[in-house]
């Protein structure tokens, strides 16, 4: 998996798949979001996190499994 800094509090999370993670940072808290990689839908939410390090390892969870 790679983290890409998307813009200022923004990141992606990929391997090349059909779908992508990406972090907003909202305050203290990280909004995790899975989406597709061709059109950017949204495909589910994947929670709100306290850490950065969670966001990102249930992102990778899900588009492991289901990409």
């Amino acid at each position: 998996m790679t983290i890409t800094k998307h813009y200022s509090g923004c990141f992606r999370i990929s391997n090349n798949s059909a779908l992508f993670g990406q972090i907003k940072k909202k305050g203290r808290e990280w909004h995790a979001e899975i989406r597709r990689t061709n059109n950017g839908a949204l495909v589910r939410f994947a929670g709100i996190w306290k850490r950065k390090v969670d966001a990102v390892e249930e992102c990778e969870y899900i588009i492991e499994r289901d990409g």
